[in-house]
């Protein structure tokens, strides 16, 4: 069920580009998670990498791109990297719990600052195609969005 006028990549970006990349975009509405639940995902980033699924943008032709799939985790990656939220039971690490970002070594920072990150971009021609907002409305289900 695609439409010639949606197209999909799939590419592996640093995740310092993909922050700066959404910083514009437009986002859903929907909360942040609580700031446990946002140190818990950081916890699992960095000590598994980008789970459990792509990040999703989309790119309408004209219009600013919007978060379709992981604004939740993109919020809580840059909430720590701006030292609002802390690392916590890394139990490989334990000097790095409760420590923010500013206060984490160098080569840390560096692992989050240039960390690869899986993204699925979906561009389209025609916002109102019925393929690209078939899969928006897919995403605004609060039990698909993370």
């Amino acid at each position: 069920m695609f439409s010639p006028y949606v197209q999909m990549h799939r590419s592996i970006i640093r995740l310092e580009g993909l922050l700066k990349a959404v910083s514009s975009f437009s986002s859903p509405l929907c909360s942040p998670w609580s700031l446990d639940t946002q140190a818990d995902y950081v916890k699992q980033f960095f000590m598994y990498g980008s789970f459990p699924a792509p990040f999703i943008l989309g790119y309408p032709e004209g219009l600013s791109g919007e978060v379709l799939d992981g604004h939740k985790r993109l919020h809580a990656i840059r909430n720590f990297m701006d030292n609002q939220v802390f690392l916590m039971s890394v139990p490989f690490a334990p000097e790095l719990n409760c420590k923010y970002y500013r206060d984490m070594p160098e080569v840390i920072q560096r692992y989050f600052t240039y960390a690869l990150v899986d993204v699925m971009e979906v561009h389209t021609t025609h916002v109102d195609d019925p393929t690209y907002q078939q899969l928006r409305e897919s995403f605004r289900d609060p039990m698909l969005r993370f």
